[in-house]
């Protein structure tokens, strides 16, 4: 269900007859959701020449807090513009690609429930991707700290954004700062069909979108927008030993997309980017073992490699 756009008397002919979709996910997102919402009726209303525009949102039924009363109560301050989801309880991976289904815009943007666009981000990305023909663009994260409000940080973007090689190495693109065409949606969605299912919630769900759209698609990073990014007590661990867990299981996460990616589009790649992912890999595994210090809950790490072995024996037969 799309909601129509009010337009100013001028209206220029590059963004006529667009439609919009922005996804977002919300597992027990009640402290941040209204603003992450409020974010994009703000876009909403600097909008001058797109013409419609839906929310959706995958509201996991997991959720234990009143998240879904205040979508409910969003939805009726703003009738016909957003579409709630329910879906059972699933990974974060899962319940993004589950959600995409649902995205009907010729632009799809995704945000994450407790990030924010910046003003007249919607509209920026478009116009860039129209301009220069892209089927799939990305944006620069600021990181703010929920506590203070400030800025702290942002996104390392390369020299060469575009190159895939740079992309192996390390992931400089946020679920939050992509917009993506309906058709590269739907290559990559079905692609991903070919991951066996029980791989999908151990991956980074950006990292992978981003390196499939690399090579199904035609990237272009938007450097005149921004996205922020809100760290928040939910990202850290104030104890040394979970923080070790947490840092190290990430790492096995990065390692699970890189080798999931490979199985899927391994084919595509040339010498100089298999040897990207190659070291890639190798950077993650060496990092796994020097964070594995002394604060280090041994027994845990040695947990999750055993959780992680059956997966990677599905995935693994791809570098014989």
């Amino acid at each position: 269900m799309f909601i129509k756009c009010l337009k100013s008397d001028v209206i220029g002919s590059l963004l006529m007859n667009i439609n919009v979709s922005v996804v977002i996910r919300a597992y027990n997102a009640e402290m941040y959701i209204r603003k992450a919402l409020q974010s994009v009726i703000n876009n909403i209303k600097e909008m001058k020449n797109i013409d419609n525009i839906e929310i959706i949102v995958g509201y996991d039924q997991g959720s234990e807090d009143n998240t879904l009363l205040i979508l409910k109560q969003f939805s009726s301050n703003n009738p016909g513009i957003l579409r709630i989801i329910q879906h059972e309880h699933m990974s974060a991976p899962e319940a993004l690609f589950y959600c995409l289904k649902f995205a009907q815009g010729d632009y799809i943007f995704l945000l994450d429930y407790d990030d924010l666009y910046s003003k007249n981000h919607i509209e920026r990305m478009i116009s860039a991707m129209k301009n220069h023909n892209r089927t799939f663009s990305f944006t620069r994260l600021y990181f703010f700290e929920d506590s203070t409000k400030r800025i702290v940080g942002a996104t390392r973007v390369p020299k060469n954004p575009h190159d895939i090689r740079n992309l192996l190495m390390f992931n400089y693109i946020g679920t939050s700062s992509i917009c993506i065409k309906d058709d590269c949606k739907e290559r990559i969605l079905n692609i991903i069909k070919e991951l066996p299912n029980v791989i999908i919630p151990f991956v980074h769900e950006d990292w992978l979108i981003a390196l499939l759209a690399f090579k199904e698609c035609e990237p272009l990073f938007v450097s005149n927008s921004a996205v922020f990014y809100r760290l928040h007590f939910r990202h850290r661990s104030s104890i040394q030993s979970r923080k070790t867990l947490r840092i190290t299981c990430d790492l096995l996460k990065s390692v699970l997309t890189l080798l999931a990616f490979a199985e899927l589009e391994g084919n595509k790649l040339n010498h100089s980017e298999r040897r990207a992912l190659e070291l890639g890999l190798l950077i993650r595994m060496h990092s796994i073992i020097a964070n594995s210090g002394k604060y280090a809950d041994y027994l845990s790490i040695l947990n999750i490699y055993h959780k992680f072995n059956d997966i990677l024996k599905l995935i693994l037969p791809w570098l014989k």
